[in-house]
C-alpha cells in the first residue's frame, strides 16, 4: 500500500525560520484567459520535501539526479507523541538495527507535532541529534519526520537520508 504524506502547498504555509515565504497566487483565470494557471514562489526547503545530499555537502547528489522511484519505502513507523516541544530525539528512542525487518528502508518518526502545522508551536518541534542520525544510516535507513529538520546546515539531517 502506499501513503501519500505530502502536505498542500498554499499560500503562508510555514516555512523554516529566514527561509523564503510561500505564495500560490491565480496567474490566469477561465473568466479573464479562458484557462487556469497560477503562480507558486517558494524556497526548495518548504514543505514537504526531501534533503538530497547535496543540500549540505557541496559536491553532494541533486535531488533530480535519483530516479523516481527511489522515494518510495518500506517503511516503519516509530510513534514517540510523547515528546516534549524541544526535545532531543536521542538513538536510544529509535529501534536497534539489528530488530528492523530487511525490506525497511525509511524509519517515519511521528512526534505528533504534525498537529501544530500552522501555528507558532509547530516551531516548537522535537529534533532528531546527530547521533540519532548516525544511527540511522549506519542501519542503512533513511529517517522522515512530522517536522522541521533540528538545525540548519548540519550534517545531521542529511546523513540519515543520504544512505
Amino acid at each position: 500500500m502506499f501513503r501519500d504524506l505530502s502536505r498542500q502547498i498554499e499560500t503562508g504555509m510555514p516555512t523554516y525560520p529566514g527561509d523564503p515565504d510561500v505564495t500560490l497566487a491565480p496567474d490566469a483565470t477561465h473568466e479573464t484567459g479562458g484557462y487556469a494557471t497560477s503562480e507558486l514562489r517558494t524556497g526548495t526547503h518548504a514543505g514537504t520535501h526531501v534533503d538530497a545530499p547535496r543540500h549540505t555537502i557541496p559536491d553532494g547528489e541533486a535531488i533530480d539526479e535519483r530516479e523516481v522511484g527511489s522515494f518510495a519505502f518500506d517503511a516503519r513507523l516509530v510513534d514517540l507523541r510523547s515528546l516534549e516541544p524541544r526535545e532531543a530525539i536521542g538513538p536510544e528512542a529509535l529501534p536497534d538495527p539489528s530488530a528492523l525487518d530487511g525490506d525497511v528502508d525509511l524509519l517515519l518518526v511521528r512526534t505528533g507535532w504534525a498537529s501544530h502545522w500552522g501555528s507558532e508551536r509547530y516551531r516548537d518541534h522535537p529534533y532528531l541529534t546527530a547521533a540519532a542520525a548516525e544511527r540511522c544510516r549506519e542501519a542503512g535507513v533513511g529517517v522522515g519526520l512530522d517536522a522541521f529538520t533540528a538545525r540548519r546546515h548540519t550534517t545531521s539531517s542529511s546523513a540519515a537520508r543520504s544512505r
